[in-house]
């Protein structure tokens, strides 16, 4: 059971990565005019796909299990900035979210991805 419960937290916390790099793809105008507002105005667009691009790679390392650490700084080179900018509210929920999204992301870092990933195959095989 405790090599499959790395895969499964793994694959539970890519989705909403993606999700988010798919709504920035989806409407990058309206991604744009929110980091403007937040005052992110110098090269605002090539902060947009910088985001998508670690959020897309990050994801997809999680996911696999491969070069897990990079994956997981890209993935909170994105979240920390994020909430920083985005969700300093108390009253949002997204805040708290994100908190538990950072919390995941250390523990996975502090652990590794588990066995059933390729950098736990590779680890194996040495």
């Amino acid at each position: 059971m405790n090599h499959i419960l790395p895969l499964f937290s793994r694959l539970l916390i890519v989705p909403i990565f993606i999700y988010s790099a798919v709504h920035k793809i989806g409407d990058p105008a309206g991604t744009v005019e929110k980091m403007r507002k937040v005052g992110i105005e110098f090269q605002t667009e090539l902060f947009m796909y910088g985001a998508i691009a670690f959020l897309l790679l990050g994801s997809l390392l999680v996911l696999l299990g491969y070069q897990t650490r990079v994956g997981v700084f890209l993935l909170l080179l994105f979240i920390v900035p994020t909430t920083l900018l985005f969700h300093m509210d108390l009253a949002d929920t997204s805040l708290y979210k994100n908190a538990g999204l950072v919390a995941a992301l250390l523990m996975l870092l502090a652990h590794g991805p588990g066995g059933t990933s390729i950098d736990g195959k590779i680890a194996k095989a040495q």
